[in-house]
């Protein structure tokens, strides 16, 4: 069965949704409150402030990975320009590794609120 989570690369990824409403309007429907991300940049333009996930939805999410990337032998990189995340569309098509959403098209930006660099480095530091 292929989902339909990531145009172009449906067939040979695996989608991972982790909930998050990510706009401020909706921060007083959380108990307990969610973090804020502070304003940043994504795809070139400035992203405003916005709510983040719980700890334990990263920590979930990193157990998930180091599951996921060791039984498919998936690399534990992420996109990067000189070891910085790059925060944009990229050639997705051609990349192994880990990614998010907003690296398939401009017109998504989940998870802007995921440091996937320090998520794939702890993941990495937990297995030395």
């Amino acid at each position: 069965h292929v989902g339909w989570h990531a145009r172009g690369v449906n067939s040979k990824s695996i989608g991972i949704e982790i909930s998050n409403a990510v706009y401020m309007k909706y921060a007083k429907k959380y108990d307990p409150p969610r973090p804020v991300i502070p304003a940043s940049k994504l795809h070139g333009k400035p992203f405003p402030a916005h709510l983040g996930f719980y700890e334990v939805q990263v920590d979930a999410l990193k157990a998930l990975l180091k599951s996921l990337c060791g039984f498919y032998n998936v690399p534990l990189e992420f996109p990067n320009h000189n070891g910085e995340l790059i925060r944009g569309v990229i050639k997705s098509s051609s990349f192994k590794g880990v990614i998010c959403h907003y690296h398939v098209t401009e017109n998504k930006t989940v998870p802007a609120c995921l440091d996937l660099a320090k998520v794939i480095k702890e993941i990495k530091d937990e297995q030395d």
